[in-house]
């Protein structure tokens, strides 16, 4: 499996909406049944580091986790993906209207996708790949 980001852009203003399209591809040679919906389970983690200071900023937690069904998964067959826009996640960076985050400078972002096939609220475990794998990072730059 392999988790790539990227962004419409590469220079934002502070409190800009960063526009970020995460694709989960499966690389191998069996298909995988994954959650379909990852974008707002905790099983995708943002990390945001200042590379001024390496000082790592998480301005807001993940999305609280939807319930699992077995309508949550999909099987992502080899040399497929499953593509999502993360404007869902802006609010994740556009902070700044509030807190003034991020402040200008150089920022490092990347995801971690847990792919988590035991429902939080029930306990119910689904058929699924249960691996996680790390995206690439993207470097933005955030000015006045």
């Amino acid at each position: 499996m392999k988790l790539t980001i990227t962004s419409d852009k590469t220079v934002y203003r502070s409190g800009e909406p960063v526009d970020i399209e995460i694709k989960l591809e499966n690389t191998g040679d069996m298909p995988h049944r994954v959650n379909k919906n990852f974008i707002v389970h905790v099983d995708l983690i943002p990390h945001f580091t200042d590379m001024g200071n390496g000082e790592n900023l998480l301005w807001l937690p993940p999305p609280f986790p939807l319930p699992l069904t077995p309508d949550s998964f999909t099987l992502l067959e080899p040399g497929r993906s499953l593509t999502i826009n993360a404007k869902a996640l802006n609010r994740l960076l556009t902070v700044a209207q509030v807190s003034g985050y991020p402040p200008p400078g150089r920022y490092a972002i990347r995801f971690d996708y847990h792919c988590n096939t035991k429902d939080f609220r029930t306990g119910k475990t689904f058929e699924g790949w249960s691996g996680s794998v790390t995206s690439n990072t993207l470097e933005i730059t955030v000015e006045k």
